[in-house]
């Protein structure tokens, strides 16, 4: 399974194409595609935000999904 960010034509045009070849596909509904460059322009204003907080050690215990620790 593979999944694929884009311009909502470019991903109708490649989808028309796997169909053609014998592929499934199917457009996921969704608000932003967080994983591709798509967010870059986000990049520099939220790290200008993120500058203006205090970090400091989790109030909450924290558990692994890893290790169950």
């Amino acid at each position: 399974l593979s999944v694929l960010s884009g311009r909502i034509e470019v991903i109708e045009a490649l989808q028309k194409e796997l169909e053609l070849e014998g592929h499934t596909s199917k457009i996921l509904k969704t608000s932003h595609a967080f994983h591709s460059s798509m967010m870059d322009c986000v990049v520099e204003p939220l790290a200008e935000q993120l500058k203006r907080i205090k970090l400091h050690k989790p109030l909450t215990k924290i558990v692994s999904t890893v290790t169950g620790k």
